[in-house]
């Protein structure tokens, strides 16, 4: 199973809704994968907290606005510091003889 694959099935995998098969071609990649079982865990600890947290409704003069009345700071920043720009890569060349 390539990282690609597994992250396919990552929703499935989480829900608990994949054949046992499956499952255990998921185990077997996670055991040699350790970028996949930090993506696993980092996205069950994301749920976890998400969950574990209550929602607020937006007050009805922000629910439409980009940046909330109630947050002067951040609108602030942002206008101070735009996003960055993208980085623009270069390929890499070979050298002679690899």
């Amino acid at each position: 199973m390539t990282c690609t694959e597994f992250l396919a099935l990552l929703d499935d995998l989480i829900d608990d809704s994949v054949t046992p098969e499956a499952r255990a071609e998921l185990q077997q990649h996670l055991r040699g994968c350790e970028h996949c079982e930090v993506t696993l865990n980092t996205t069950r600890k994301t749920i976890e907290i998400y969950r574990s947290h209550e929602i607020y409704d937006l007050p009805p003069a922000s629910a439409n606005a980009s940046t909330p009345p109630s947050w002067p700071a951040a609108k602030k920043a942002a206008e101070r510091f735009p996003p960055p720009r993208p980085i623009r890569r270069t390929p890499l060349k070979a050298e002679p003889g690899i």
